[in-house]
C-alpha cells in the first residue's frame, strides 16, 4: 500500500500586509500555491491513500475565500485521482475550544473519497486495502494513555496518524508534549505525524512531514530543510521525500559586520547583498553597529531595497559581549525574536497557558515594533 503524507498546510495564513492584484494577501496566496503544488506532487506519486495530518487551515474560522479555494482545490484533485481515499485529521489551529462549536473541516466530507476526523480518537477502515488508520486529532491527544494506541489485529495494514507535539522534537518544549514511547511503537506499518513544521524522521516508519510552506513565527530556522510530501510504501518499507516547489524565495542574506565601516559603506554592502531580493522575503543582519551609525543607515537606498522585496527585514545588533562564569566571552548574535523564542522554550508556565500561542504573540509584537 502506497501512502502520501503531508501536514500543516495553514491555508489562510497572512503576513507582511502586501496584496496581489485581486486584493488577497500575497503570503496567503503563496501558502495556497504551495498546497496546490503539494497536491500535484501527490498526483505524481499516485498513492492509494493521502493523509493530511492536521492544520489544513491556519485558523478556526478561515475567510470565505480560503474555505472556497480549499474546497475547489480538493474537489478537483479528488476528481483527478478517481476519488481514492484522502484522510484529513484536525490540527490545533483549526480546532475550536469547544466541540459544540463545530469544525470547518466537516464541510469536506461532501467531497467523494474524503474522510475527516475532528474531535476524538477514531479508527477509519479502508476495506479495499484491508487497512485501518487510527486517527488522533488535536483534541484527542489529551486522551492518549501509554497503552491506548494499539493496532487493529483484524487489519492487514495498520496506520497511525497523530497531530500533536512529541517530546524531544524541535527546539520548543510543550507542556502537552507526549512521550515518544506512547506513539512510536512496534505493530504500526506507518505513523504519520503533524504539528512540527520541519521534516523529522523518528523511526524508519514514523515521521513529521513538516509544513508545506514557511508559516512559523521564525521562518529562518526552517530554511535549511526543504518542504516535502512523504511517500511511504508499506510493502517495500521505503520512505521517500518529494520536494514541494515554493512560490516565494526566502533569503537569509550574508551578515554585514559594521565595525570599522562608515554608514555609506554599510549601505553599499547591503546593496551588494541584494542582487536576488526582488519579490523575495529577505533578512539582512548588520552586527557591531552602534546607535548613531544605525540611525544613518537609512534613506532612499533602504526604501529602494524594501520596495524591491516582498519583505526586507533589517536586523541591527549593537557591539557588546558578555563575560560568563568560566571566563569565556559570549558575543551576542541573536535577534530579539530569537532570544524571546529561546527563553520561552523552557520558561515555566501554568498548564492552562498555550506556550506556542504566547511565543507567537510575543514574536508578532516584537516584529511590529521593529517595523
Amino acid at each position: 500500500m502506497k501512502i502520501a503524507h503531508l501536514s500543516d498546510v495553514h491555508l489562510g495564513y497572512r503576513d507582511f500586509n502586501r496584496t496581489d492584484p485581486t486584493g488577497i494577501n500575497q503570503r496567503q496566496k503563496d501558502v495556497e500555491q504551495a498546497f496546490v503544488n503539494a497536491l500535484k506532487v501527490c498526483l505524481e506519486i499516485e498513492p492509494d491513500l493521502i493523509i493530511i495530518a492536521g492544520d489544513l487551515f491556519h485558523a478556526v474560522r478561515p475567510t470565505n475565500y480560503t474555505v472556497v479555494a480549499a474546497f475547489n482545490h480538493l474537489a478537483r484533485f479528488q476528481d483527478h485521482r478517481n476519488h481514492k481515499p484522502l484522510l484529513i485529521v484536525a490540527g490545533n489551529h483549526e480546532t475550536p475550544k469547544t466541540a459544540e462549536a463545530g469544525n470547518i473541516l466537516a464541510l469536506f466530507r461532501n467531497i467523494r473519497g474524503i474522510t475527516v476526523v475532528t474531535d476524538r480518537i477514531e479508527r477509519v477502515r479502508l476495506e479495499e486495502f484491508g487497512a485501518s488508520v487510527l486517527c488522533v486529532p488535536s483534541r484527542g491527544v489529551r486522551d492518549i494513555q501509554p497503552t491506548s494506541l494499539a493496532p487493529d489485529p483484524k487489519s492487514a495494514v495498520n496506520l497511525l496518524c497523530v497531530h500533536g507535539p512529541l517530546q524531544d522534537v524541535g527546539r520548543y518544549r510543550s507542556d502537552s508534549s507526549l512521550p515518544q514511547s506512547h506513539v512510536i511503537k512496534a505493530g504500526w506499518d506507518y505513523i504519520a505525524l503533524g504539528d512540527y513544521h520541519v521534516f523529522q524522521q523518528l523511526s524508519p516508519n514514523a515521521c513529521y512531514s513538516g509544513s508545506t510552506e514557511y508559516t512559523t513565527t521564525n521562518i529562518w530556522e526552517e530554511l535549511t530543510v526543504s518542504k516535502v510530501v512523504v511517500e511511504y510504501d508499506t510493502d517495500t518499507k521505503a520512505l521517500t521525500k518529494h520536494e514541494i516547489p515554493q512560490a516565494r524565495k526566502f533569503l537569509d542574506l550574508p551578515i554585514i559586520d559594521a565595525s570599522g565601516l562608515e554608514p555609506a559603506e554599510v549601505l553599499e554592502a547591503m546593496v551588494g547583498n541584494a542582487k536576488e531580493i526582488d519579490d523575495a522575503v529577505a533578512r539582512q543582519k548588520i552586527v557591531e553597529i552602534d546607535f548613531e551609525k544605525r540611525r544613518r543607515v537609512s534613506g532612499e537606498i533602504v526604501r529602494q531595497l524594501k520596495s524591491r522585496a516582498l519583505h526586507y527585514k533589517m536586523i541591527f545588533e549593537a557591539p557588546h559581549s558578555l563575560s560568563v562564569a568560566a571566563g569565556r566571552s559570549l558575543t551576542h548574535g541573536r535577534t530579539l525574536e530569537e532570544s524571546w523564542s529561546e527563553f520561552m522554550a523552557t520558561a515555566e508556565l501554568p498548564k492552562t497557558i498555550d506556550r506556542r500561542a504566547v511565543v507567537a504573540l510575543g514574536t508578532k509584537y516584537l516584529q511590529e515594533a521593529a517595523e
